[in-house]
């Protein structure tokens, strides 16, 4: 006989959650509610008269429905996960057990905790009142309350870390554990708000605020993502027919899976690992819209002018429309060029592995000492050796080729005597040719090189001149 397994008391409550139509989904609803009117508020000149007068939020109470996204699948995972997360905020039983913990550290009694014990119901109202404010309003207040105690520590020129102390709820003054086990707020949206203060930030913009074309991530697509596309926008180039009055490519007749053997072939006499069917339909269906459906999704990883542009966003008021619309139409200026800029990149990279050793691409970056002290253990930060004692520091120059078949990545170790700047790059640059060259026993025709994009390492005098060496030593 097999053990039968009863489900927990933790697991029944949270089925029970998603199944019934609980004040949880309502807080949803609320929060989605407010954040229509204030959209409309703002838009309210603009829009048709069909969307005014809370059209939009009327229907929202009447239905009582979460909003759904195209993908069902998605959708119900999406707002049972956050029904659970609500459930836990606002749920009575597990406010009175939150109540029970003490607030108190190093041995030391607090009492902020003991006027709210005896009616665990303030704290649940209140907590179902924050719940029901959209996200963004909620950020906001946060840097709010934090915002002058941190102008309060500057106008005292104290010096030192600012902390902040002045922790208050519902009148009372309390603790910062004690503020969290009442509102049910993280730790980490503590955090995140003390750095928004500091960076002197005002709002906290939503994503949908940039609107869907300034809301450029980065994506949690599988590692062999991108390489599926090159392959497939490679073949399209050398194989596709291409109509003169449009830029769709028609390959010759198949099933998708027939290409994809000869991805896999190709790769496969590389000795390179190949995206699998599903990971290789996905590509082709939403990266290629010249073979099957106009679509991209752009892979983007994190730019300092992007997020400066954010920064200037959050910092600027919503009492300054204008203002914030200007900023906002030169992030999406930024991310345009951003956009062509990664997709010619990758495309060199296809045709240079594409080239039998004949072209050869060669991307270079530089991680400061900063970032890699040696030796570091995250959970030993705080003990003395780690604090005041004397450690290694070095930096990483990492090097990635693309048309090489027995060198892909290259990793040298500076010392602190290494100045950044562009010698110590043309050095990496021609260090790292020489050796590519004795490993594959040729010279390629085309050497592609990349770089950041600044005049300190690249856009001076120093790389041109060693760019013309170059070009006459291998003549």
């Amino acid at each position: 006989m097999g053990t039968v397994v009863c489900p927990t008391d933790d697991v029944n409550m949270s089925l029970a959650a998603i199944r019934s139509p609980t004040t949880a989904r309502r807080c949803m609803v609320r929060e989605q509610v407010v954040a229509d009117m204030i959209w409309e508020a703002a838009n309210a000149d603009s829009l048709p008269d069909r969307l005014r007068y809370h059209a939009a939020s009327r229907y929202r109470l009447q239905t009582g429905r979460v909003s759904p996204s195209r993908h069902v699948a998605k959708n119900t995972y999406m707002v049972a996960t956050e029904t659970l997360h609500t459930h836990a905020l606002i749920d009575a039983s597990l406010i009175s057990k939150q109540l029970d913990k003490p607030c108190s550290k190093h041995g030391r009694p607090h009492s902020c905790m003991d006027v709210f014990k005896g009616d665990p119901q303030i704290v649940r109202v209140w907590r179902v009142m924050w719940r029901c404010v959209p996200a963004a309003l909620r950020r906001e207040k946060l840097i709010d309350m934090m915002t002058p105690s941190f102008q309060q520590h500057n106008d005292s020129c104290a010096g030192g870390n600012w902390t902040m102390v002045d922790y208050s709820f519902l009148g009372q003054r309390v603790c910062r554990e004690a503020f969290r086990l009442l509102t049910g707020i993280g730790q980490s949206s503590l955090t995140r708000a003390k750095e928004s203060v500091m960076q002197m930030r005002r709002t906290s913009s939503a994503r949908s605020e940039l609107s869907h074309w300034l809301a450029i991530v980065a994506t949690n697509k599988p590692k062999l993502y991108l390489d599926a596309r090159q392959w497939l926008e490679w073949y399209a180039d050398s194989h596709a027919e291409h109509s003169p009055i449009s830029l769709t490519s028609y390959l010759p007749g198949g099933r998708k899976q027939f290409y994809h053997l000869i991805y896999e072939r190709d790769r496969q006499k590389k000795l390179q690992s190949a995206a699998s069917l599903r990971v290789f339909l996905e590509a082709w269906r939403c990266e290629t819209p010249w073979i099957v459906i106009p679509r991209r999704i752009g892979q983007f990883l994190k730019c300092g002018l992007c997020e400066w542009l954010k920064l200037q966003i959050d910092r600027c008021p919503r009492n300054q429309p204008e203002l914030r619309e200007l900023l906002k139409n030169r992030l999406g200026t930024h991310f345009d060029f951003q956009s062509a800029q990664r997709l010619i990149q990758f495309r060199i990279q296809e045709l240079c592995a594409q080239s039998n050793g004949r072209k050869v691409f060669m991307k270079t970056d530089k991680m400061d000492e900063k970032a890699c002290v040696v030796p570091t253990e995250g959970s030993q930060l705080s003990t003395q050796f780690f604090q005041s004692g004397e450690r290694l520091v070095v930096a990483i120059n990492g090097s990635f080729y693309h048309g090489c078949e027995h060198s892909q990545v290259h990793i040298r170790t500076m010392f602190e005597d290494i100045e950044h700047g562009s010698e110590m790059q043309m050095s990496t640059f021609l260090l790292n040719f020489h050796e590519s060259v004795l490993l594959e026993k040729r010279v390629p025709e085309e050497l592609v090189l990349g770089a950041d994009n600044t005049s300190k390492e690249t856009k001076n005098k120093y790389g041109c001149w060693w760019c013309m060496w170059l070009l006459c030593v291998c003549s």
